[in-house]
């Protein structure tokens, strides 16, 4: 079934000017009251004839009819039937994240990795280091392929389904306590989270590592297809720190930020691809942009970064990744 992010769009300004309540969207009427198309899905009809039984081998002569359907056997329907639970505002993949550490998705008429890509935010050209076929294989209009032998623009058939990174790493640098103040309460760790966690992500809280483990984590959870990105928040240094040359890099505890062992230089990070997610509220952390995808939702600061109580000077996760991008909970 194509949909497309005009449906809602027209709907929502032919219902304003009180011409009709149905908006026309490629060749069907959407009807926004019941959240259904009012014509059957041309792309789930094959005109095949009645199924016919052959007795003696006690089985059908022809297929199942309700193997031609691209979207289920509901030829009216948007997004499964689950427009509250998924989102398709490009007529692209059907994006499904649970919380888990890897995320499904499911391909629909012309997708290709490539688009799969960037609705995500990962490099395509990277896609054999991050994407997992189900049961290692995937049905294209060229044949059954296998992972090594698929290329980016190859179309995959309609229904097959495959799996994304889903994990986003959320990691506390910071100070205990601001005066008397817990530091996670002033910048609002828990709502940030929170956020992340209701987008549909696996969020999982770490803090106290060395340079080296953290910087193993990203090298583990990317080699595993698992990391989608890295939430972070404490303290940053800018290139001119630590021996050259340096992209800079985060204190990976501030507790104990004098400690050499807790400096972590972007440069040595080294993910197996490069994540589709990175917020980090550090001072000079605009340095670690190179290490996440030219598609990615990405902050950091420019400079020294006063930490503001409550985001009044700065921008929230909920801000950057609003619900349904990436292929996110609405």
């Amino acid at each position: 079934m194509r949909r497309t992010h005009l449906i809602a769009a027209i709907a929502c300004l032919v219902t304003i000017a009180g011409v009709s309540q149905d908006a026309f969207a490629r060749g069907r009427m959407y009807h926004p009251g019941l959240g259904r198309y009012m014509q059957p899905d041309p792309l789930g009809t094959a005109n095949e004839p009645p199924m016919a039984r052959n007795l003696s081998a006690s089985q059908f002569t022809q297929r199942d009819p309700t193997a031609q359907y691209t979207d289920g056997p509901n030829l009216y329907q948007y997004v499964g039937s689950n427009p509250v639970g998924y989102v398709d505002p490009l007529g692209l993949w059907k994006i499904k994240r649970e919380g888990g550490k890897l995320a499904g998705a499911e391909a629909e008429k012309d997708d290709t990795i490539e688009k799969l890509a960037k609705e995500i935010g990962l490099e395509s050209a990277e896609f054999q280091k991050w994407l997992t076929l189900t049961g290692g294989k995937i049905k294209t209009p060229g044949g059954v392929k296998t992972l090594s032998g698929l290329k980016a623009k190859d179309v995959c058939c309609p229904g097959e389904k495959v799996e994304i990174p889903n994990t986003v790493l959320a990691y506390w640098a910071g100070h205990d306590w601001v005066g008397i103040i817990h530091g996670k309460t002033w910048v609002m760790w828990g709502t940030e989270v929170g956020t992340l966690k209701k987008r549909g992500f696996n969020v999982p809280e770490k803090r106290g590592m060395t340079a080296a483990d953290f910087e193993k984590y990203i090298q583990t959870s990317t080699g595993s297809k698992e990391l989608h990105g890295i939430f972070f928040s404490g303290h940053g240094f800018d290139k001119t720190a630590g021996p050259p040359p340096t992209s800079g890099g985060v204190l990976t505890d501030a507790e104990k930020g004098g400690n050499g062992l807790y400096y972590s230089y972007f440069s040595a990070w080294n993910p197996a691809y490069k994540p589709a997610f990175g917020v980090l509220f550090a001072c000079y952390t605009q340095n670690a942009k190179s290490v996440f995808s030219s598609n990615a939702v990405f902050w950091g600061s420019s400079g020294v970064l006063v930490p503001h109580g409550f985001h009044l000077f700065g921008p929230t996760v909920s801000s950057l990744l609003p619900p349904g991008a990436q292929g996110t909970k609405k």
